[in-house]
Formats: C-alpha cells, structure tokens, sequence
C-alpha cells in the first residue's frame, strides 16, 4: 500500500519528539545527572567550530572589500574567480595578523609597563594623595570630618587593590592553562574559518537547502528573509562598532601622549575596549582611568576629560553616525533594558552583544505584529494607538527629527557649501568690509532653501511605516 504524505502528520510527529526531549530532560532533572556537566563538554567540542564561524563572519565583509573593490580587475578575466578569492582570503588574515601584531607589539609592552608601574607605585601614590589631604585639612579645618573620610577612602582603596593582586597571582597557573587551551581552540577555528570563507556560497547554500527541505515554502520566506535581517543588524552593528572603538582608542592614545597624560597606554586601551559597549561604554571607561590617573596626577584629571570629552563628543555626532549608521532600531530606554538585562545574563559579553541582539529580536517582534495587524486588516503604525493628540504630535516630531538627522548634510558638507557661496558671492569684495553682510544673506538663503516649521500632522509623516515598529 502506497504511503500517502499528510502534513498532520508530520506536525503530530514534531510535537512527539519534542514531548519525548521534554521527557528526558525531566528524568535526567530528577535523577540528579549533571546535565550541565554533559552540556559543558559538548560545547568544550564544538568550542573550535563555533569559533571558526565567528571568525569567518566578521571577515567576511573584509574579504567582501577585498573582492569588490581591490581585485575586481580579475571579474573581466575567465577563470580567475577562484584566484579571486583565495587572493581575497590570504590578504585578508594578513591584514588583520599584521594590525594584531603591531598593536601588541607597540601597545602591549607599554600597557605591561604601566600596570607594572601602577602596582610598585600605587602606595607611595596613594601616601602622597592622603598627604597633600591633611595638609589641606591643617589650612580648612572646616573640611576637617569630609577629608579624615577621604584619607580612609583611600587606604581602604589600597587595601582592596593589595587584596586583587594577592588573589590574582596564585591563579596565574590556571589562567595560563586556560589561555594555552584556548590559543589551541583559537587556532582550530582560524583553520576552519578559511574554509568556511572559501566555500561560504557553498555553506550559505547548503544551510538553504536543509531549511527548504524541512519547512514549507512560506516559512522558508520568512526564515531567510529573518537571516539577512540577522546579517544586516547584528553582523554589521559589530563590525562598525568594532571600527570605531579602534579610532576611540587611537584617539585617547595620540592626544594623550601629546599632553603627557600618565599611562596613557593603559588609559587608551580601556576607553577604547569600553567604547564597544553602547550608552555606558564611555563612561565605564572614563571613570576607572580618570581614578587611575588622579593616582597618579590629580591635575591631569582635568585634561584627560576635556579629552574625553571632545573625543566622545566627534565620534558621537560626526564618526560614528557615518561608520554605524542606522544598525540598531532601538530608543534610549530600550537599550538601558538590553544592557541591563544582558549583562546580568552574560556579564561583560551581554553588555557588548546585548544591544545588537535585543534589536533584532524587537524587529522580529515587530514584524510579527505587524503581519498578525494586517491579517486582522487592522492598521500596523503606531500613530493610529494613540489616545491623545499631545503623544501623537510628539511621536510625529520625533520621527521628523529622526529623518532630518538622518538625511542633513555632514558638517564638511555644510563648510565646503559655505565656502563655495562666498566664493561665488565675492564679487571683488573685500570680505573684511562685507562679513557680516555675506554671512547674513548666506543664512537667509539657507532659510529660503529649508522648509518653515510647521504644525505636525500626519500627512508630513514619511510613508515608510517599516522605519517605525515601536511596540510602545
């Protein structure tokens, strides 16, 4: 008798098995097995192949650059594909050996050197600064209470670091086994992440053949449609951010040296790394290297936040909006959750992936909403659930900000269109004479070119309504 296919079936079957995983997860609870235990060594195998997937995708947009932009001459030649991207690979992992190994080599010794430096210098540091406080107590009796406070701060402060290095230094054995285990998982991965980039067409294409075969046409839609919205989101947000924190750290280590900051190595190591982290990132770094420097110079403290300062301020309004971009559809609030939430999960990784990945799973949300609103023939924008007018024109401001900030001109824009309006208004006029005049007609005709402010209204509201799926 010939078997009939009946999806019933094939559904009934699923939820089987997932009875029957559920069942032997409860007996392997109550019988007390380590179950962790079980999943611990599992991962420790997997440990070289997940690494050489994780290396391979954030290559990949390099090895990308590599193929379109520097070996593109080889797409007119029949047959150079494949030299095409093994060229592609090879000067990929050479640049980046080449960055990592300049980096520790000029960067390393000196943050050796400083920590090295910090820990033989940290009591006479801390001598001086409770020193220079009684003496200042002597001249103000009247911050007599605060600074006695102050003076035992400090020694309790030298007391935890004295207690930090005692803790470390026995463990020195362990953490030394637990780096030679993981150079060697590290390896592995490399190993396999230049197969992986040599074949991802292959592997991308294998991945889509297993997800056509087991789901039907529509959810394989959706699931390849939720995987490049993975890659743009997470994959292009870490890469970006991983740039950028490269150009913060440089940033701190140039200015830095320049004005004499001490150990500025250290200092710029810690800003850059901390920078990865979104919202909190410059202050996590800020604060710790500002008490590592008022150690050492509490003068220097003032120069290194107006350094912080400016620093953060270029990259927050003109680096990072042009290196980022908009990767992550998230407000204020929510990314204080995503940090919040991923960080007490996963520690210091959470807080660096955290954000990237609470924003895919709020767009999956979102549009899950949205497909579920329209099925129901309901409206999907926000706009139409508000309840008072007063919310509704101010989420409308807030979406116009949003699109004029994304579409306004860069500041050397705008300084190389002023400068060019000058020229062409010159006319043989001595700008010292007619300054003020030029200036004042160039604002009148930028305000004859920008749209007046008007009352919000629904209608300015921009038509893409995929740009705003804010669930509150």
């Amino acid at each position: 008798m010939k078997f009939e296919h009946n999806k019933k079936y094939g559904q009934i079957a699923f939820y089987a098995c997932l009875v029957i995983l559920f069942a032997i997860i409860c007996i392997f609870f109550f019988l007390k097995v380590d179950v962790g235990g079980i999943f611990k060594k599992i991962f420790a195998v997997l440990k070289p192949i997940l690494y050489g997937i994780i290396i391979a995708y954030i290559l990949n947009r390099i090895v990308k650059f590599f193929e379109t932009k520097i070996f593109a001459f080889l797409d007119k030649k029949k047959g150079r594909l494949k030299l095409k991207r093994s060229l592609s690979v090879i000067f990929t992992y050479v640049s980046v050996i080449l960055l990592l190994s300049g980096f520790v080599l000029i960067i390393g010794p000196q943050v050796v050197a400083g920590i090295n430096d910090l820990r033989d210098n940290i009591s006479f540091y801390v001598s001086s600064i409770q020193g220079w406080l009684l003496d200042f107590g002597t001249k103000v009796p009247e911050l007599a209470g605060i600074i006695d406070k102050a003076i035992a701060s400090l020694g309790s402060l030298l007391t935890g670091i004295s207690a930090v290095i005692e803790y470390i230094v026995p463990k020195l054995t362990g953490i030394i086994s637990d780096v030679i285990v993981l150079i060697k998982d590290v390896a592995l991965g490399i190993i396999l992440s230049i197969y992986f980039l040599l074949q991802k067409e292959k592997f991308v294409a294998q991945g889509k053949r297993l997800v056509c075969a087991l789901f039907s046409e529509r959810k394989y839609n959706k699931l390849v449609s939720a995987a490049k919205q993975a890659d743009d989101s997470f994959g292009g947000y870490i890469v970006a951010m991983a740039f950028d924190s490269v150009l913060v750290g440089l940033e701190c280590f140039v200015v830095c040296s320049i004005v004499g900051i001490p150990y500025y190595p250290l200092v710029s190591l810690v800003v850059g790394v901390t920078n990865f982290i979104p919202f909190f990132g410059p202050f996590i770094g800020a604060i710790p290297s500002a008490i590592i420097i008022f150690i050492a110079d509490p003068i220097s403290v003032v120069w290194f936040a107006i350094i912080i300062l400016v620093i953060q301020q270029i990259d927050g309004n003109i680096i990072a909006p042009k290196i980022i971009g908009n990767h992550l559809n998230l407000s204020s609030v929510w990314v204080v959750i995503a940090i919040t939430i991923m960080s007490g999960l996963f520690g210091f990784v959470g807080m660096v992936i955290g954000v990237p990945m609470f924003s895919l799973i709020y767009t999956w949300f979102g549009n899950i909403i949205s497909g579920k609103l329209k099925n129901k023939s309901r409206s999907s924008d926000i706009l139409d659930y508000y309840s008072d007018g007063v919310g509704k024109e101010l989420e409308i401001e807030r979406i116009q900000a949003e699109e004029w900030k994304e579409n306004r001109p860069s500041i050397f824009a705008r300084i190389k269109t002023m400068f060019v309006w000058v020229v062409e208004h010159d006319h043989d006029v001595e700008m010292s004479e007619h300054g003020e005049e030029l200036v004042e007609d160039y604002l009148e005709e930028i305000d004859r070119e920008e749209p007046a402010d008007e009352e919000p209204s629904e209608e300015k509201v921009p038509a893409e309504k995929e740009k705003r799926k804010d669930l509150f």
